[in-house]
């Protein structure tokens, strides 16, 4: 009516956007509680099975849900969710590849005793 369509569009983009902000700060809450919830099981779970890296294992699980609901948040704020994507997806890349190489030259030695029993097993039947 006042001739402002700048404004009212502004005020249109800004109520459409709302909802993406009600669920970006519902996921970042239920992030936390589930984060710590987990971070308890863990470190009860752990303790009760005398681990001595009880509260690496715990936080590490806590601080895993706090980055995934982070990102997460992020991606429903629409906030460079692409490279969100690709940078998790290297991340969880790296650490696979990492684990891999570690169990393959930490464990050669052991697989290869593993081998040479099951040789003799087979050799002497």
């Amino acid at each position: 009516m006042l001739g402002l369509t700048q404004l009212s569009e502004f005020l249109d983009g800004l109520v459409a956007y709302l909802p993406n902000v009600i669920a970006a700060v519902a996921i970042l809450i239920i992030g936390i509680l589930v984060a710590n919830l987990l971070y308890s099981i863990v470190k009860n779970a752990s303790e009760s099975a005398k681990l001595k890296s009880s509260s690496f294992l715990a936080s590490l699980t806590k601080w895993s849900i706090f980055v995934f609901a982070f990102i997460a948040a992020l991606v429903q704020l629409k906030i460079a969710a692409d490279l969100l994507t690709v940078l998790f997806t290297g991340i969880v890349v790296m650490i696979a590849i990492a684990g891999g190489l570690a169990f393959g030259l930490g464990g050669k030695d052991a697989a290869r005793d593993i081998i040479n029993k099951i040789k003799g097993n087979i050799s002497s039947n």
